[in-house]
């Protein structure tokens, strides 16, 4: 028999299971154990304390008992859906930055690229790209602060704080130079904003279906509401089934992925405070819009901005206000295509994406102000 946490333990807030602020514990910090927040799940690190939970502590309490290697659950609770592994992608790690443990990928060999995801999503929306880019790039991808797998940042998630750790989240990886930035949906917005607050960090920008381009959301947005409100498969299929046209990448692995995201507390908390941060019931505020446009618009750094035709949660009509809110950035449109070109051109969105930055170093050195 084994003990297994609940799900209020073991998808909540992780900390480290040694609270030593050494630097040689420190550097192995992703390597370490994680514990939960409270008992049993989480040693104190004072003798007395934890001398009385070993001791006389219940071995029953939060605890539910089945065979091992087999999923526990409650009596009459549905089988849960088979969800990704989120360690099972090659090159996943865990890094801290700043005290904040992040989870990221990194693949191939080359120039560096760094790929954001979109909101109450994670970097598994970019293993086609992984897969098709490391034949010339070393490719970065990362969970936001508080999404998926990663760690939160202290106080209410904003879109200022998710950029704010990228400088550090590159320098603990070793890339101090400046690197495209790509970003799909909320991603696009933190890459802009990451080259308004850092332009020597971003060499190009590449923004799938990106927010920030307009004032409206398409409904399916609260789908994403209800289903963080209360996780199950159907909120959870329904939420995949609206991100894409071709509805065969609606697999039960995408769902069971979605499903397991929406059931961890962080990963909700995120998705909600974000949502607050960069709209209202209205539809998204135009004062973060503006002043990211304004930015980048006297900014010299090449742009590229792509759209899905077809996308139910940011409208097609936004690839036109993109282009007149940045006359210098260059656009290409998917056809029969849904919110991730990514996902679901994969083969025309790396070949885009590669005539695109193979002409970056070109557009720099014309431009006068070579980085």
């Amino acid at each position: 028999m084994a003990p297994k946490a609940p799900s209020s333990f073991a998808d909540g807030e992780l900390s480290s299971l040694i609270d030593l602020k050494a630097g040689y514990i420190l550097r192995g910090a992703g390597e370490l154990p994680r514990q939960g927040s409270r008992s049993p799940w989480r040693l104190h690190q004072n003798y007395l304390r934890d001398f009385a939970l070993l001791r006389a502590g219940r071995l029953t309490d939060h605890v539910r008992f089945g065979k091992r290697g087999q999923p526990v659950r409650a009596p009459g609770a549905p089988a849960p859906v088979r969800a990704l592994n989120p360690v099972e992608l090659p090159g996943t790690g865990h890094v801290d930055v700043g005290g904040t443990r992040l989870r990221y990928r990194k693949t191939g060999s080359g120039e560096p690229v760094l790929l954001l995801h979109g909101i109450g999503q994670s970097l598994d929306d970019w293993t086609e790209q992984h897969d098709r880019l490391a034949a010339r790039h070393t490719v970065y991808s990362v969970d936001l602060p508080g999404f998926a797998y990663s760690d939160r940042l202290p106080g209410r998630a904003t879109l200022a704080g998710l950029a704010s750790v990228l400088p550090g989240f590159l320098d603990a990886l070793g890339v101090h130079e400046p690197l495209p930035v790509m970003g799909n949906s909320l991603g696009g917005a933190v890459a802009m904003k990451l080259a308004a607050d850092h332009p020597d960090r971003v060499s190009a920008l590449v923004l799938a279906n990106s927010a920030g381009f307009g004032k409206e959301v398409a409904v399916v947005l609260r789908l994403l509401a209800a289903l963080l409100l209360r996780p199950d498969k159907e909120a959870s299929r329904r939420t995949v089934q609206s991100i894409f046209y071709d509805k065969e990448l609606v697999t039960d692995a995408r769902v069971g992925h979605a499903l397991a995201l929406s059931q961890r507390a962080t990963h909700r908390q995120t998705v909600l405070d974000i949502a607050r941060d960069l709209g209202t019931i209205a539809g998204i505020r135009a004062e973060w819009r503006t002043a990211l446009m304004v930015a980048l618009a006297e900014s010299d750094i090449p742009t590229l901005v792509v759209w899905g035709d077809h996308d139910h949660i940011l409208p097609f009509s936004h690839l036109g206000a993109a282009a007149a809110a940045l006359p210098h950035a260059e656009s290409h449109v998917f056809s029969k295509t849904g919110h991730m070109p990514q996902i679901e051109r994969p083969e025309e969105f790396a070949a885009v994406v590669e005539e695109f930055l193979t002409r970056v170093p070109v557009i720099l050195s014309g431009s006068g102000s070579p980085r």
